[in-house]
């Protein structure tokens, strides 16, 4: 399950500066504003994978300021979709074959939101 965002670097239509846009338009006029990068994607600091017990996961961003947003329903978190991060997420069993899958993206103002990265959780 990827994430579908792209961007581009080109000038803003609406104020003629230079940067990161959030949505390419190719063949037409520049919509949004630029930005001056995009922010760096979290670190999980316990990979997916296979656990005998429950685990507690730590999310960071390299981009000092940046918040931090997390799902664990498997949707994209966005700003409005999905919870803030302000501490270690603790996974435990789940009695779905599937397990829990954790999505989560950075966020800061005047710059691109980070990439989605995402890692499931199998805890026997």
């Amino acid at each position: 399950m990827g994430f579908r965002r792209r961007s581009s670097y080109g000038r803003s239509a609406s104020s003629g500066e230079l940067g990161y846009l959030e949505l390419p338009t190719p063949g037409v006029a520049n919509v949004g504003s630029a930005n001056s990068d995009r922010v760096d994607a979290p670190d999980f600091h316990i990979k997916g994978g296979f656990y005998d017990g429950s685990i507690t996961v730590t999310l960071t961003s390299q981009t000092v300021g940046a918040s931090i947003h997390y799902t664990h329903d498997a949707s994209e978190p966005t700003l409005t979709n999905g919870l803030d991060y302000e501490g270690p997420i603790t996974v435990n069993a789940v009695s779905s074959s599937s397990g829990t899958v954790i999505r989560a993206r950075a966020f800061l103002g005047g710059m691109i939101p980070s990439k989605g990265k995402a890692h499931t959780y199998l805890i026997n």
